[in-house]
């Protein structure tokens, strides 16, 4: 490889992660301003214990 390509596939790299990362960092500053009421909270406690009961119930079916 030479060193041009390797500068290209570097930057290249470089540049994808910091739109990955800066989206996930977007993202999650999002969720942190959206899960601020009481009322958000609860919806996700009770979303988030119904996706663990399924998740038990397929285990248990499955043996």
């Amino acid at each position: 490889m030479s060193p041009i390509a390797f500068a290209e596939l570097t930057a290249i790299v470089i540049v994808m992660l910091l739109i990955i990362c800066s989206t996930y960092a977007w993202l999650a500053s999002a969720a942190r301003e959206m899960f601020k009421s009481d009322r958000a909270i609860s919806r996700l406690n009770k979303t988030a214990g119904a996706m663990m009961a399924t998740a038990a119930g397929l285990v248990v079916f499955q043996h």
